[in-house]
């Protein structure tokens, strides 16, 4: 039995932008437990400006500081040195009125990073002064201040005002605050609980693969970075393919897209049971022809023991619940009695869905969603090369049970 469900990818110092393709290999390891990096709590004092033609309420203070340090990951996803989880919190300490109509809110910053191991304390902490000025300004509607494979994505995730482009002055347009970190502990040996994978003699598997650009033909075998290397190797390992019709695909995605997504099945019997994957791929962002890909989603969190994404994380939009309900009308009702493994390869989701996830199959009796839940999410941008590896290197642990010829430890 897994001793902590949090499971993640390590940190890599390999550059793996949203249009990467092949990158080196970024392996699979359990919570606090990684050749390259482990979980710390970290604090920093911060400040950050606010104009409003009265005192801020506290409510208003806060949400400011929360506006501003979402700004935070720009300069660690630079240095692939630390990420940030979701999980932070801010208590504003003051606000300081600076002129008519211009106030300052000072306050303290406690969070979980997941952090190389190769980094000290103290680190870095960039931020904007005021982020509703920053985003807003002459600087923001060009390239000088954003890093040179911005591809025209989000100024806040892009944003480098250390750049000998940029003109932004320290003080005035961004700080630069101190902050300090106490590592976790690592984990030395946790397993899967191969044994609750397969229900009634048969473990369900959905693999949710995307493309890199929404302009990419939804046929896999174009893709050879992840879909074509996927497939090819669950040949080898003995599954047996089938297509779905354009009818079997109506039936169940419905037809509210454009160009149909791809699907397919694959089979494997084993000692212990059927292994069945549904493979899918298409559009996977908040977007488009999403539709089909969320509803897939659907599917598997209500109904499969083994989930990978393999995809973009849309700076955590494109598997966000919530998002997708009042996008599409799509509500995706949780498992809580069903043990599952959720694998998670895109830029960041440790920094964007991790909790939301454990929150979504919490119960009363497990308030933190961990009895049957395992998440394995990257920690750094990533490759589409690396999805299929990553992918593979936990399906054939469960093949390898699944024939009988033992167990492999997350680690």
């Amino acid at each position: 039995m897994a001793l902590r469900r949090l499971t993640k990818l390590a940190i890599s110092l390999v550059l793996a932008t949203l249009t990467s393709q092949a990158h080196a290999t970024i392996p699979l390891y359990m919570l606090a437990y990684s050749s390259t990096a482990t979980e710390a709590s970290f604090v920093f004092n911060g400040k950050v400006g606010l104009r409003s033609r009265s005192t801020p309420t506290a409510s208003e203070a806060e949400q400011q500081v929360r506006e501003q340090v979402r700004w935070m990951q720009s300069a660690w996803r630079r240095s692939r040195m630390a990420t940030l989880s979701p999980n932070w919190r801010v208590a504003v300490t003051n606000v300081e009125t600076v002129s008519d109509g211009l106030y300052r809110v000072h306050y303290q910053f406690t969070g979980t990073t997941l952090i190389l191991n190769a980094v000290n304390s103290p680190v870095e902490v960039m931020l904007p002064v005021n982020p509703d000025t920053v985003e807003t300004s002459e600087r923001a509607l060009d390239t000088t201040c954003q890093d040179p494979d911005h591809g025209g994505g989000a100024f806040w995730y892009y944003w480098n005002p250390t750049l000998p482009t940029c003109n932004m002055v320290r003080d005035r347009d961004y700080y630069v605050f101190t902050g300090s970190f106490n590592r976790s502990g690592s984990t030395v040996e946790t397993y899967p609980e191969y044994n609750r994978l397969f229900v009634n003699g048969t473990m369900r598997a959905v693999f949710l693969y995307g493309k890199v650009k929404d302009e990419d033909s939804n046929d896999p075998n174009t893709n050879l970075y992840s879909s074509a290397p996927l497939r090819r190797e669950l040949q080898r390992m003995g599954f047996q393919a089938r297509q779905w019709s354009e009818e079997e695909v109506r039936n169940f995605v419905g037809s509210d897209y454009t160009n149909a997504p791809f699907i397919e099945e694959h089979n494997l019997n084993t000692s212990k049971g059927w292994i069945q994957i549904i493979f899918f791929y298409g559009d996977t962002a908040l977007k488009a022809d999403s539709a089909p890909f969320h509803k897939m989603l659907k599917y598997a969190l209500e109904n499969a023991s083994f989930i990978s994404y393999g995809g973009h994380a849309g700076t955590g939009k494109n598997l966000n619940l919530p998002m997708i309900r009042e996008r599409h009308g799509i509500t995706i009702h949780p498992r809580t009695d069903m043990y599952q493994i959720l694998h998670m390869s895109a830029c960041f989701p440790y920094a964007y869905y991790v909790p939301d996830f454990f929150k979504f199959k919490s119960t009363a009796s497990d308030p933190g969603g961990t009895k049957n839940l395992d998440i394995l999410a990257e920690g750094t941008e990533g490759s589409f090369g690396n999805i299929h590896i990553q992918t593979l290197a936990t399906l054939s642990a469960i093949v390898k049970y699944a024939k009988g010829e033992g167990i492999t430890s997350y680690q």
